[in-house]
Protein backbone atom coordinates (compact mmCIF):
# COMPACT_ATOMS: atom_id res chain seq x y z
CA UNK A 1 0.00 0.00 0.00
CA UNK A 2 1.27 3.45 -0.93
CA UNK A 3 0.72 6.39 1.39
CA UNK A 4 0.71 9.94 0.11
CA UNK A 5 1.00 13.30 1.82
CA UNK A 6 -1.72 15.88 1.36
CA UNK A 7 0.63 18.13 -0.62
CA UNK A 8 1.54 15.31 -3.05
CA UNK A 9 -2.10 14.51 -3.67
CA UNK A 10 -3.07 18.16 -4.11
CA UNK A 11 -0.29 18.58 -6.69
CA UNK A 12 -1.36 15.43 -8.54
CA UNK A 13 -5.00 16.50 -8.56
CA UNK A 14 -4.03 19.94 -9.85
CA UNK A 15 -2.13 18.34 -12.76
CA UNK A 16 -5.11 16.13 -13.61
CA UNK A 17 -7.50 19.09 -13.42
CA UNK A 18 -5.22 21.03 -15.76
CA UNK A 19 -5.30 18.12 -18.20
CA UNK A 20 -9.11 18.02 -18.03
CA UNK A 21 -9.28 21.72 -18.84
CA UNK A 22 -6.87 21.30 -21.77
CA UNK A 23 -8.86 18.52 -23.42
CA UNK A 24 -12.06 20.49 -22.82
CA UNK A 25 -10.50 23.48 -24.58
CA UNK A 26 -9.46 21.22 -27.46
CA UNK A 27 -13.06 19.94 -27.77
CA UNK A 28 -12.09 16.32 -27.17
CA UNK A 29 -15.38 14.61 -26.39
CA UNK A 30 -14.23 11.41 -24.69
CA UNK A 31 -11.80 10.90 -21.80
CA UNK A 32 -10.03 7.54 -21.64
CA UNK A 33 -11.01 5.01 -19.00
CA UNK A 34 -7.35 4.82 -17.90
CA UNK A 35 -7.31 8.56 -17.19
CA UNK A 36 -10.58 8.32 -15.24
CA UNK A 37 -9.19 5.41 -13.24
CA UNK A 38 -6.07 7.39 -12.32
CA UNK A 39 -8.11 10.48 -11.49
CA UNK A 40 -10.56 8.54 -9.33
CA UNK A 41 -7.73 6.79 -7.45
CA UNK A 42 -5.94 10.04 -6.65
CA UNK A 43 -9.21 11.70 -5.67
CA UNK A 44 -10.11 8.80 -3.38
CA UNK A 45 -6.71 8.94 -1.65
CA UNK A 46 -7.04 12.70 -1.26
CA UNK A 47 -10.58 12.40 0.12
CA UNK A 48 -9.64 9.68 2.61
CA UNK A 49 -6.72 11.72 3.95
CA UNK A 50 -8.74 14.91 4.09
CA UNK A 51 -11.67 13.23 5.83
CA UNK A 52 -9.36 11.60 8.38
CA UNK A 53 -7.79 14.97 9.21
CA UNK A 54 -11.21 16.61 9.56
CA UNK A 55 -12.39 13.72 11.72
CA UNK A 56 -9.45 14.21 14.09
CA UNK A 57 -10.14 17.96 14.23
CA UNK A 58 -13.81 17.28 14.92
CA UNK A 59 -13.06 14.86 17.75
CA UNK A 60 -10.62 17.37 19.26
CA UNK A 61 -13.38 19.98 19.19
CA UNK A 62 -15.69 17.47 20.86
CA UNK A 63 -13.08 16.66 23.54
CA UNK A 64 -12.50 20.38 24.15
CA UNK A 65 -16.27 21.01 24.32
CA UNK A 66 -16.06 23.56 21.51
CA UNK A 67 -19.56 23.29 20.01
CA UNK A 68 -19.15 26.07 17.44
CA UNK A 69 -15.95 24.59 16.01
CA UNK A 70 -17.51 21.12 16.10
CA UNK A 71 -20.49 22.35 14.03
CA UNK A 72 -18.26 24.10 11.50
CA UNK A 73 -16.06 21.04 10.93
CA UNK A 74 -19.08 18.75 10.62
CA UNK A 75 -20.52 21.09 7.99
CA UNK A 76 -17.30 20.83 5.97
CA UNK A 77 -17.29 17.04 6.24
CA UNK A 78 -20.90 16.76 5.08
CA UNK A 79 -20.25 19.14 2.18
CA UNK A 80 -17.23 17.08 1.14
CA UNK A 81 -19.33 13.89 1.07
CA UNK A 82 -21.92 15.57 -1.17
CA UNK A 83 -19.25 16.89 -3.57
CA UNK A 84 -17.47 13.52 -3.68
CA UNK A 85 -20.73 11.76 -4.47
CA UNK A 86 -21.33 14.13 -7.36
CA UNK A 87 -17.75 13.82 -8.61
CA UNK A 88 -17.70 10.02 -8.54
CA UNK A 89 -21.08 9.92 -10.25
CA UNK A 90 -19.34 11.31 -13.34
CA UNK A 91 -17.11 8.21 -13.46
CA UNK A 92 -18.92 4.99 -14.45
CA UNK A 93 -16.48 2.80 -12.49
CA UNK A 94 -17.31 4.77 -9.32
CA UNK A 95 -21.07 5.01 -9.84
CA UNK A 96 -23.49 2.67 -8.07
CA UNK A 97 -26.29 3.41 -10.60
CA UNK A 98 -23.91 2.36 -13.38
CA UNK A 99 -23.03 -0.90 -11.62
CA UNK A 100 -26.70 -1.60 -10.89
CA UNK A 101 -27.43 -1.28 -14.60
CA UNK A 102 -24.86 -4.00 -15.22
CA UNK A 103 -26.45 -6.15 -12.52
CA UNK A 104 -29.86 -5.69 -14.20
CA UNK A 105 -28.45 -6.85 -17.54
CA UNK A 106 -26.89 -9.88 -15.87
CA UNK A 107 -30.22 -10.71 -14.20
CA UNK A 108 -31.92 -10.77 -17.60
CA UNK A 109 -29.14 -12.96 -18.98
CA UNK A 110 -29.52 -15.60 -16.24
CA UNK A 111 -33.30 -15.19 -15.93
CA UNK A 112 -33.14 -13.98 -12.33
CA UNK A 113 -34.85 -11.15 -10.45
CA UNK A 114 -33.08 -7.79 -10.93
CA UNK A 115 -34.50 -6.55 -7.62
CA UNK A 116 -33.11 -9.56 -5.75
CA UNK A 117 -29.69 -9.27 -7.36
CA UNK A 118 -29.64 -5.54 -6.63
CA UNK A 119 -30.31 -6.30 -2.98
CA UNK A 120 -27.58 -8.95 -2.90
CA UNK A 121 -25.17 -6.51 -4.54
CA UNK A 122 -25.90 -3.75 -2.00
CA UNK A 123 -25.61 -6.32 0.79
CA UNK A 124 -22.09 -7.32 -0.30
CA UNK A 125 -21.05 -3.66 -0.56
CA UNK A 126 -22.21 -2.82 2.95
CA UNK A 127 -23.09 -5.23 5.78
CA UNK A 128 -22.56 -8.71 4.24
CA UNK A 129 -25.58 -9.77 6.27
CA UNK A 130 -28.77 -8.30 7.63
CA UNK A 131 -27.27 -7.92 11.10
CA UNK A 132 -24.01 -6.29 10.02
CA UNK A 133 -22.05 -9.53 10.21
CA UNK A 134 -18.97 -8.23 8.35
CA UNK A 135 -19.61 -4.50 8.28
CA UNK A 136 -17.89 -2.52 5.50
CA UNK A 137 -15.69 -5.46 4.49
CA UNK A 138 -16.16 -4.57 0.81
CA UNK A 139 -16.70 -0.84 1.22
CA UNK A 140 -16.36 1.33 -1.88
CA UNK A 141 -16.13 5.07 -2.40
CA UNK A 142 -18.89 5.18 -5.01
CA UNK A 143 -21.59 7.68 -5.77
CA UNK A 144 -24.90 6.34 -4.52
CA UNK A 145 -23.11 4.63 -1.66
CA UNK A 146 -21.77 7.97 -0.43
CA UNK A 147 -25.12 9.77 -0.66
CA UNK A 148 -27.51 6.96 0.21
CA UNK A 149 -25.50 5.07 2.80
CA UNK A 150 -22.30 6.56 4.23
CA UNK A 151 -23.59 10.13 4.36
CA UNK A 152 -26.63 9.00 6.37
CA UNK A 153 -24.48 6.99 8.78
CA UNK A 154 -22.08 9.90 9.29
CA UNK A 155 -24.98 12.33 9.75
CA UNK A 156 -26.40 10.08 12.47
CA UNK A 157 -23.00 9.81 14.18
CA UNK A 158 -22.59 13.59 14.14
CA UNK A 159 -26.09 14.10 15.54
CA UNK A 160 -25.45 11.76 18.46
CA UNK A 161 -22.06 13.38 19.12
CA UNK A 162 -23.56 16.86 19.00
CA UNK A 163 -26.36 15.90 21.37
CA UNK A 164 -23.78 14.50 23.78
CA UNK A 165 -21.67 17.66 23.55
CA UNK A 166 -24.56 20.13 23.80
CA UNK A 167 -26.24 18.35 26.71
CA UNK A 168 -23.06 17.32 28.51
CA UNK A 169 -24.09 13.66 28.51
CA UNK A 170 -22.21 10.48 27.48
CA UNK A 171 -22.43 9.33 23.87
CA UNK A 172 -25.42 6.97 23.61
CA UNK A 173 -23.73 4.05 21.86
CA UNK A 174 -26.68 1.68 22.20
CA UNK A 175 -29.24 4.02 20.65
CA UNK A 176 -26.75 5.04 17.99
CA UNK A 177 -26.20 1.42 16.90
CA UNK A 178 -29.96 0.82 16.74
CA UNK A 179 -30.50 3.83 14.49
CA UNK A 180 -27.53 3.06 12.24
CA UNK A 181 -28.69 -0.53 11.79
CA UNK A 182 -32.03 0.81 10.52
CA UNK A 183 -30.17 2.96 7.98
CA UNK A 184 -28.11 -0.03 6.82
CA UNK A 185 -31.14 -2.30 6.45
CA UNK A 186 -33.08 0.37 4.59
CA UNK A 187 -30.26 0.86 2.11
CA UNK A 188 -29.85 -2.86 1.47
CA UNK A 189 -33.59 -3.19 0.87
CA UNK A 190 -33.55 -0.17 -1.43
CA UNK A 191 -35.77 1.96 0.77
CA UNK A 192 -33.26 4.83 0.56
CA UNK A 193 -30.92 5.49 -2.34
CA UNK A 194 -30.14 9.14 -1.69
CA UNK A 195 -29.84 11.73 -4.43
CA UNK A 196 -28.18 9.53 -7.03
CA UNK A 197 -27.68 11.17 -10.42
CA UNK A 198 -28.11 9.33 -13.72
CA UNK A 199 -24.46 8.89 -14.60
CA UNK A 200 -24.91 8.86 -18.38
CA UNK A 201 -26.42 12.38 -18.39
CA UNK A 202 -23.47 14.10 -16.75
CA UNK A 203 -20.66 16.17 -18.24
CA UNK A 204 -17.28 14.68 -17.38
CA UNK A 205 -15.69 18.13 -17.57
CA UNK A 206 -17.71 19.25 -14.54
CA UNK A 207 -15.18 17.17 -12.60
CA UNK A 208 -12.57 19.92 -12.62
CA UNK A 209 -14.84 22.40 -10.83
CA UNK A 210 -16.04 19.78 -8.35
CA UNK A 211 -12.51 18.68 -7.43
CA UNK A 212 -11.42 22.30 -7.00
CA UNK A 213 -14.32 22.78 -4.55
CA UNK A 214 -13.22 19.67 -2.63
CA UNK A 215 -9.64 20.97 -2.41
CA UNK A 216 -10.92 24.35 -1.20
CA UNK A 217 -12.93 22.65 1.55
CA UNK A 218 -9.78 21.03 2.91
CA UNK A 219 -8.42 24.42 3.94
CA UNK A 220 -11.52 25.36 5.95
CA UNK A 221 -11.18 25.14 9.74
Amino acid sequence: MTFYSNSNLTENLSILIEFLNIIKHENIEKVSDVFLYDLSSVLQNYAELMFHEKYCDMMNAYSNKNLKLFDNIVLVMMKSLALLDHAFNLMPLRSLPCHLETVSLFALLVNDSPAKLHEDFRLQLTTWGYEGEILDYASKMWSGLLSGYYKLRWKTFFEFLRSSLAEGTPFNQQEYEIKVKRIERAFVRNETLGDCIAWKDQNIFDLAALIEQIIALASEF
